[in-house]
């Protein structure tokens, strides 16, 4: 997981899904923008996780699943 996908998760952390997913969907356009690969695809499985509770995403590896989680459980109830 990139130090940007680390900052962002602190920041919006406690917040309900309809507020961050906006703003991760912009942050996954920033980074396509600026050829960020790398935190694209992290962005885009986070939102995959999100949107699709209990199914993990191919590639992505246990640490960041556990971290996606553990942010998922953070969020208030929408």
């Amino acid at each position: 997981m990139t130090e940007s996908l680390k900052k962002l998760l602190i920041e919006l952390e406690g917040k309900t899904s309809a507020e961050i997913l906006p703003k991760l969907y912009e942050e996954n356009d920033n980074a396509r923008i600026k050829k960020n690969r790398r935190l694209s695809e992290d962005l885009n499985n986070l939102i995959f996780v999100l949107l699709n509770p209990g199914i993990k995403p191919g590639g992505v590896g246990e640490s960041d699943l556990e971290a996606f989680k553990k942010f998922q459980n953070s969020l208030k109830n929408n």
